[in-house]
């Protein structure tokens, strides 16, 4: 959340308090239309079902959008909106085989899973999507090719179906914070999970000062104030309403608590 955000309410709510007291009006700021956060959220797993070995995939990156479909005089219809959610490692088996052999043949396929809010604003400041259309991928084997930097990917069936999905939409957190469930099937293994995700994604990895081929989580990173006697000429982008460190599994920028809304 941006300091502007905050003057901004704030002096919504001085105006109302000035109104209510000169006529008695109600005044009270225009509910926000669901949205989520549109870039990269970074994404915690907590296997639910499927075998011992889903519990190798702690998380990862998911790339999120959000659309809404062309109403009357092809405008926007503001109160019907979509998202999309691509996971970061199933986008990029998908990109390393575009325009080869290997691409998914199906046009009906996508490597992003659509599904769209259930209503136009928040209830209790979340905004649901039940179901989606899931993100498959089938996809041929890829030789490697190191004369053009290419390396092997061998074929793969991938399925990410996700349900569930709530995220917390708030004037001055408008779609940054999220859970969901997600079963994730490759090859005919089937994995479970419970999501928590949070927006913007930040790398919080550094160097480790004791071994140079090893990275260590960096806390300083997620702050969101500035510091740049330690290097850090901007923050991380962060809300600083959100208590963050950085996940030792995804050395990522994460939230403290798996129970959304995470909040100081």
């Amino acid at each position: 959340m941006s300091p502007h955000k905050i003057r901004y309410g704030s002096l919504a709510f001085a105006f109302c308090a000035a109104v209510a007291l000169s006529s008695s009006a109600a005044c009270d700021q225009p509910k926000p239309k669901c949205n989520i956060g549109r870039g990269s959220f970074a994404a915690r797993y907590t296997v639910i079902s499927g075998p011992a070995s889903c519990a190798d995939l702690k998380g990862e990156q998911l790339g999120t959008d959000a659309y809404n479909p062309a109403g009357k005089g092809g405008r926007p219809e503001l109160d019907v909106t979509s998202i999309a959610i691509r996971a970061a490692s199933l986008g990029t088996l998908a990109q390393n085989a575009a325009g080869t052999p290997a691409a998914d043949p199906d046009p009906s396929h996508h490597p992003h899973a659509l599904g769209t809010f259930s209503t136009a604003e928040p209830e209790d400041d979340f905004c649901t999507v039940p179901t989606f259309a899931p993100a498959i991928q089938n996809l041929g084997a890829i030789e490697a090719d190191p004369d053009n930097d290419v390396a092997a990917q061998p074929a793969t069936q991938v399925t990410y179906d996700w349900k569930n999905v709530r995220v917390y939409v708030t004037s001055t957190a408008a779609g940054t914070q999220l859970t969901g469930e997600v079963t994730i099937t490759t090859d005919g293994v089937a994995c479970g999970y419970s999501v928590v995700a949070m927006y913007p994604y930040v790398d919080c990895s550094a160097p480790d000062p004791n071994d140079k081929d090893k990275t260590v989580p960096d806390d300083e990173a997620c702050k969101a104030e500035p510091d740049p006697d330690k290097g850090r000429p901007t923050g991380s982008g962060i809300s600083p309403d959100f208590p963050v460190k950085c996940d030792p599994d995804l050395l990522a920028c994460f939230l403290t608590s798996d129970h959304i809304p995470v909040l100081r």
